[in-house]
C-alpha cells in the first residue's frame, strides 16, 4: 500500500463494502490487547494469556515451538496462537513483535475460514503488514481499541490467502518514497533504520541510502530523528505523560539519549520544554 506525498492514501476508485462470503466474522469479537513488545522474555509471559493471539514479527528472529511442532520464524513472519495452549522460543536473537489478543465465540472458525488451524498457525513473508500494524498502534486508545484492532486483525486475515513464500520487489523508483512512508508510520519502532528496511525490502542498504538523499536531499536518519523529535513535541504539549513515556514512544529505548537529541533539536530539555508550555 502505497501513500501520496502528501501524506494521505491516494484515492483509486476502489470501492469494497462487503466481506468475502469466505472469511467467516465473530460479531461478539473483542480486542483484549494491542502491543509492540521488544522483550522475548515477556512476550513469553503474554503468551500464556487465556485468549487469541496474532503476532506479527518486526524484528529478529526465533525457533517458534507451539505443541511440538518447530517454525522457522523472522521479521515479516505472523503467528497466531490459541488460548492456553504452550508456546516457547529456541535460538530467540533480538525477536520483537506486535501483536492482538482477541476473544470471540466464533473465532476459531474464522481462523479456520483462512487456513489457520491447531498445528498450522504460522503464515510467512507478511512484512508488508508491518508500516500498517505501526500506523494503527501509534493512533490506538482505549476508546477505539477494540474497533481499530479487529480492524487491524480482520485486516491482516483477510491478506493471508495472498501470501506466498516469494521475495517481494518494489519500484525502484518509489522505494525512497516507500522509506518516507516507513518512517512517518513507523517512528515507534525502535529498531528502524537504513538497515532495517534493506532487510525488509530486500534492497542493499549503502543503495537505499543513496536513493533516499538524491530523492529527498537528507539522510533517513535525520529524517527519521527530526519526524521523532517533532512527534514528541506533540506529546509533551498533551502534558500527560513524562519523558521516559514519551521517548518509548516516539522509538528511543534510552530516555537519556531521547533527552540528548531533543536538545540538539530544541535547544532545551525535553522537561525545560515540558515546563514552558504550561
Amino acid at each position: 500500500m502505497s501513500i501520496g506525498s502528501n501524506g494521505q492514501y491516494p484515492i483509486d476508485n476502489i470501492c469494497r463494502f462487503s466481506a468475502p462470503d469466505d472469511i467467516k466474522t465473530s460479531t461478539d469479537s473483542t480486542v483484549m490487547r494491542f502491543v509492540y513488545e521488544n522483550s522475548a522474555a515477556k512476550l513469553l509471559n503474554d503468551l500464556l494469556y487465556p485468549a487469541f493471539g496474532c503476532y506479527l514479527i518486526t524484528s529478529g528472529s526465533a525457533v517458534l515451538v507451539i505443541e511440538g511442532a518447530e517454525h522457522e520464524i523472522e521479521m515479516g513472519d505472523m503467528f497466531v496462537t490459541f488460548p492456553m495452549i504452550p508456546i516457547s522460543f529456541r535460538e530467540e536473537n533480538n525477536l520483537k513483535c506486535m501483536y492482538i489478543n482477541f476473544v470471540g465465540s466464533g473465532m476459531e472458525e474464522m481462523l479456520a475460514s483462512v487456513g489457520i488451524k491447531r498445528g498450522a498457525q504460522v503464515c510467512k513473508k507478511m512484512g508488508e503488514l508491518i508500516d500498517i500494524w505501526f500506523y494503527a498502534i501509534n493512533r490506538s486508545s482505549a476508546e477505539n481499541l477494540s474497533m481499530l484492532g479487529m480492524g487491524v486483525l480482520y485486516y491482516t486475515l483477510a491478506m493471508v490467502p495472498s501470501c506466498e513464500p516469494k521475495t517481494v520487489k518494489h519500484n525502484e523508483e518509489n522505494i525512497a518514497v516507500r522509506m518516507k512512508h516507513s518512517a512517518d508510520m513507523c517512528y515507534q519502532n525502535e529498531d528502524m533504520s537504513i538497515d532495517y528496511l534493506a532487510k525488509q525490502y530486500k534492497y542493499n542498504s549503502k543503495y537505499l541510502s543513496r536513493k533516499f538523499i538524491s530523492t529527498f536531499g537528507i539522510k533517513f536518519s535525520d529524517y527519521l530523528e527530526t519526524t521523532r523529535i517533532n512527534r514528541a513535541i506533540v506529546l509533551l504539549g498533551e502534558g500527560d505523560k513524562s519523558v521516559q513515556e514519551i521517548a518509548a514512544l516516539v522509538g528511543y529505548h534510552d530516555p537519556l539519549y531521547f533527552s540528548k537529541v531533543f536538545k540538539k533539536h530544541m535547544k532545551m530539555s525535553p522537561s525545560q520544554y515540558k515546563i514552558n508550555m504550561k
